[in-house]
Formats: C-alpha cells, structure tokens, sequence
C-alpha cells in the first residue's frame, strides 16, 4: 500500500484560507450580481503586484515558507546579531561624547587652578611692630586670570624653627570696582633684638593654596623704626 505523502502544515493552512476567500468570493458574485472580472478589479486581483505574487506563492509552498511570498521574504534585511555588550558600550560611548559637547574649556589640574606665587613680600620695621607688605596676586599659577581670590595665609619662624601660622588674612572686596592692590600686616608680638623670618600664600574661594612665598628676614629694632 502506498503511503499519503504528507502535507507541510504552512501549507495546508494556507490552501484552508485559499479555499474560504474563494466562498467568500462566490457568495458576493451571486449577490451583487456583477461579473467575475469587475469583483476581481474592485479586490485588486488583477493587480500587477498580486499576479507576480501568485506565480510566487507555489514555490513557497513548497521552500515551507509558511505562505510568505517569496518577493517579500527576498527584500527583508538581514538580520545582525550583535551582542548586547556591544551596543551597550557603545550607547555608553556616545552619551560621553554629547555630554562633552557643551565643554568650554579642557579640565585644569588643581596646581594650574591655584594663585600665582606672591613674589614681593616686605617686611619693615614700625613703631607697633614689624610691619609686611605684598602685592595683590591677579593671575593664577597657568597665567589665567583670577577672581576668586580668598585671602593670605601669613606664615612666621622665630630663632631659626619651623614655621608656624601666624594669621589669616581674608578678603572680601571681589566684587567691588575698586579693589585693593596692596596689603599690610603688623606683627605686634615681637620682642627687641629677635630674628624673625616671614612667608605668605594665597588662597582662592574654593580652598587653592599656591605655593609660599619668598622668604623675607628681619631683626626687630624699635629704634630703626622711630628713626
């Protein structure tokens, strides 16, 4: 006995769906009452399209392409399997890329964002004391221009020892027109006779020290200063 050659599956579902468009087709001949040719005009059967599509249809069938037309399947793109890794580095990738966009400047290091070093320190003797003097600091340590300047750290050695802090000095007319070129201390604790030895540093808003000054050394003499 020959065995019934099996029908693929796509296959039979689509002769099923053939079968009832064609029902259907009938059913609106009998009751519009209008010929074969005008229904198949007025369904588009007659389109160029369809008839290319019904010489590719056996051939599907028979490729298994689950009634798919071949034109169709023939014009899909191809399908790429690129990790999920891949593209989420790369999405990673790109947001630096915009974020940095709207960057003005490159990033400074922080030894480049701190006051230039104050070159002249001075220090004098007066009738209160020994008395200091420097120049306002206005650029930073890369050569910009600053305008964040917070104030002095003044720094004193006595007999020769470390230095120690002595005080700070802030300053607070950034926003003024008129701002103040050039800054005095007076050291009152001082004794007749004693060596000191002074330094300074500037400091912006943001904490920015730049490096100390020149060291400047006196004796204190109150004599000199009366004279």
């Amino acid at each position: 006995m020959r065995s019934r050659k099996s029908i693929p599956i796509p296959t039979l579902v689509y002769d099923r769906r053939r079968s009832w468009q064609n029902e259907q087709k009938s059913v609106r001949h009998r009751g519009s009452g209008l010929s074969e040719g005008a229904l198949r005009k007025c369904d588009g059967v007659d389109h160029p399209m369809n008839a290319l599509g019904d010489r590719v249809r056996p051939i599907g069938r028979m490729l298994g392409m689950r009634g798919q037309s071949a034109l169709n399947r023939s014009t899909r793109l191809p399908q790429t399997n690129i990790p999920s890794a891949v593209l989420l580095i790369t999405a990673v990738c790109c947001a630096c890329i915009i974020g940095g966009c709207g960057r003005k400047t490159d990033p400074r290091p922080p030894d480049m964002v701190a006051p230039a070093v104050i070159q002249e320190l001075h220090a004098a003797n007066s009738k209160d004391g020994v008395l200091l003097s420097w120049d306002r600091p206005s650029r930073y340590a890369d050569g910009e221009r600053m305008l964040d300047l917070g104030g002095f750290r003044i720094e004193r050695s006595t007999a020769g020892g470390p230095f120690g802090l002595l005080t700070i000095r802030e300053v607070t007319d950034r926003t003024r027109f008129r701002q103040i070129r050039n800054f005095r201390y007076v050291d009152a604790a001082v004794s007749e006779g004693e060596v000191y030895r002074y330094r300074i540093l500037s400091f912006t808003t943001d904490g920015y020290f730049s490096q100390p000054s020149p060291t400047v050394e006196i004796v204190r003499r109150a004599e000199a200063a009366e004279k």
